[in-house]
């Protein structure tokens, strides 16, 4: 699970090869060019996540359009909101040749608050938390994800897990810190999904951890990491 945690941070990068895969097992076929032009990728993108969604679409930044040259050609990608909702951004890719057409992973918004809820419950009990940010994150889906699945079911096959910054109060000594990061463990084992756990005071990330099948690490491997970076 810790692997593919890592390799959804490349996912967005790495589509393309996924793609050419697809191409030559021949499970995705050759549509052909779908677009020719960055501004006609960015129309059909706008048409296929209206279609998938059924409502209108913004682009919101973090463009880009790159040539894979080959069997590939170009990618489109960006991230977009909903023409009503332009505070809800996602990302989303578009494909010239090879490939499923459209990724994206607004999808999450469905499932957002109810697999965030438990994290936030835990994290806003904590008193040794003086704040804290915790987003569902997923991979991007290839099709339309039937919104009346159950979230076990979303969150396993789209290797959903909640990314979460979480900030200590500054100036306190090592033992403390690790104290109240053992708390954390503590508290999280009851959540069913894995979570990334980015600790911060004094300015700096001085803890990391990536919790699935409740593996946490000893104390000392917890200290040791606090006490290099405090």
């Amino acid at each position: 699970m810790k692997e593919r945690i890592k390799l959804k941070k490349l996912k967005k990068i790495l589509v393309a090869f996924m793609a050419v895969f697809v191409f030559l097992t021949g499970c995705g076929g050759v549509r052909g060019d779908r677009f020719s032009s960055e501004e006609s990728a960015k129309e059909l993108l706008l048409s296929e996540m209206e279609k998938r969604y059924g409502m209108s679409f913004i682009i919101a930044g973090n463009e880009k359009y790159h040539d894979f040259g080959g069997l590939y050609g170009y990618t489109y990608s960006c991230n977009v909101a909903p023409e009503s909702m332009p505070d809800r951004t996602s990302y989303a890719a578009v494909f010239q040749r090879a490939g499923s057409g459209l990724q994206d992973d607004y999808v999450s918004y469905f499932y957002k608050d109810e697999a965030e809820a438990p994290v936030r419950k835990i994290f806003d009990a904590l008193r040794q938390i003086v704040d804290y940010e915790a987003e569902l994150s997923i991979d991007p889906v290839d099709g339309k994800w039937d919104t009346g699945r159950p979230v076990d079911e979303f969150m396993k096959e789209n290797n959903g897990h909640i990314e979460t910054t979480i900030y200590f109060e500054d100036g306190k000594e090592a033992n403390e810190y690790t104290d109240a990061i053992e708390d954390i463990f503590d508290n999280i084992q009851s959540y069913p999904y894995p979570i990334v756990l980015r600790i911060k005071a004094n300015d700096n990330y001085i803890f990391y951890w990536e919790y699935y099948d409740n593996k946490i690490p000893s104390r000392e491997r917890i200290l040791d990491e606090v006490e290099r970076n405090i």
